[in-house]
């Protein structure tokens, strides 16, 4: 889901994505979205964010165990 995308009341397909200040209201138009290619520049923005994600998870986690840790 690019920057300014709307999706309403659809699924949208593992391997799609929704193109910058585009509208999908219809499960056709979620159907016709194009897939992620090799080429796509976004292509590896999620598992980055994934990566990223539960590094911070992990931080927080540690840093909540050694809070209580202190607090008995």
């Amino acid at each position: 889901l690019e920057p300014k995308a709307l999706v309403m009341g659809v699924s949208v397909s593992d391997g799609r994505y929704v193109p910058a200040g585009a509208i999908i209201t219809t499960q056709e138009q979620a159907d016709n979205l194009p897939f992620i290619t090799a080429e796509y520049p976004l292509c590896r923005l999620n598992s980055a964010v994934v990566h990223v994600n539960t590094q911070l998870a992990t931080g927080y986690g540690q840093q909540q165990f050694n809070q209580e840790r202190k607090a008995a």
